[in-house]
């Protein structure tokens, strides 16, 4: 009996933590599954565009193009891009050769006496690879395609029927310098054949403070300026891939105008000097079904007065329309009933609605009394 009651005794005391600790990572779980359904907190450019009505329901307009980046953690060393034909190459990487054709000749291009279809070489300090039965050949700074075709031109001069195929047989991390309103401007890492974005990203991303529209990229003594809109809503990246010690600025975002309503992606957006209200609707993704494009309320903030003005705006001249910082564009919506009708109804054997003419009568549509049901008054 004393045997059963330790071995009870010892089962209580060892099952208690075991649920306290479940109940602890239940609670755990559910506080970090909270945390991430919360709203993210608005920034000082959507407070200004949402008013106190936008916020109870909960209809809030947010800067548009930012949620394209993590969540500002930076996602370093796990960037590694593919390696297409256009790919350049740089010192340190590793290159797969791949050679076919006739065996004598692989043999001989590869300097071995069985067939070796496959070798490795790097690209070293000097910028070149070498390749076994053809030399050293310039590859730094030169894509794929390039190597390729220089080696297969200087080996068709020594064999007859060899063939080379390069591809990309390790990845390599480097270096970029990510400077102003990103998340962890300094040194970021990120893998070959990196893109602008995946650096952004790797940085944190920019902050809603950050211009998406005018981003300094700087490569050797070159400097681009890069529009971030381009590759969000157009999809054009412009076929940049970041070199080590490359640079990217990101400064201060510029003036803003914001759709309420009547777009495909109501919202915040960034605008360049000069820019119209129709180049502003189309990265907004256009004009929904249901708006009714025949006019537009703009509002618009007065220098002077510091008070908000609204004027409406003919859609036709929206192209010659120049939007200025602080504007709030809203449409109105096409009604879902027909206009200009008339119907009848009640006691009649058809009821229906006809579309109204200038001088119609009743006798137009109620032609006879044989329209009507008996026992009409």
């Amino acid at each position: 009996m004393k045997k059963f009651i330790v071995i009870f005794l010892a089962f209580i005391f060892c099952f208690e933590p075991m649920v306290y600790a479940e109940d602890v990572f239940e609670d755990k779980n559910q506080q970090e599954t909270e945390e991430r359904m919360k709203p993210p907190a608005l920034s000082e450019i959507e407070t200004f565009y949402n008013n106190s009505e936008a916020l109870e329901s909960g209809n809030i307009l947010w800067q548009a193009g930012y949620n394209i980046f993590s969540d500002g953690s930076g996602i370093q060393n796990s960037l590694t891009g593919k390696y297409g034909n256009n790919y350049k190459l740089s010192i340190g990487e590793n290159v797969n050769v791949y050679m076919y054709g006739d065996s004598v000749d692989v043999m001989a291009l590869s300097g071995s006496n069985l067939v070796n279809p496959v070798t490795k070489t790097t690209v070293d300090s000097s910028g070149n690879i070498f390749i076994q039965g053809i030399g050293p050949v310039k590859a730094e700074n030169r894509t794929i395609q390039e190597v390729e075709n220089t080696i297969n031109a200087m080996a068709s001069s020594k064999y007859k029927k060899a063939k080379v195929k390069l591809t990309i047989a390790s990845g390599q991390d480097f270096s970029v310098f990510v400077y102003g309103y990103v998340n962890h401007p300094g040194k970021v890492l990120v893998g070959n054949n990196s893109s602008i974005l995946d650096v952004l990203n790797a940085a944190g991303g920019i902050t809603k403070n950050g211009t998406l529209r005018k981003i300094k990229y700087t490569s050797g003594q070159k400097t681009k300026e890069v529009d971030l809109y381009d590759v969000i809503f157009n999809g054009n990246d412009s076929n940049i891939i970041v070199r080590p010690n490359d640079k990217i600025f990101v400064g201060k975002i510029g003036k803003t105008a914001a759709f309420k309503n009547g777009v495909t992606v109501a919202g915040i957006y960034e605008i360049k000097d000069k820019e119209t209200l129709i180049d502003a609707v189309k990265y907004a993704g256009g004009l929904t079904p249901l708006t009714q494009s025949t006019s537009v309320v703009l509002t618009r903030l007065d220098d002077k007065t510091n008070q908000r003005e609204a004027q409406n705006i003919i859609w036709k001249n929206a192209g010659s329309t120049i939007l200025s910082n602080g504007d709030m564009v809203e449409f109105k919506k096409l009604y879902n009933e027909a206009e200009n009708t008339v119907t009848i109804q009640g006691n009649i054997k058809h009821p229906a609605t006809y579309a109204y003419k200038e001088g119609m009568r009743l006798s137009d549509i109620l032609k006879s009394e044989k329209e009507l049901m008996e026992e009409t008054f």
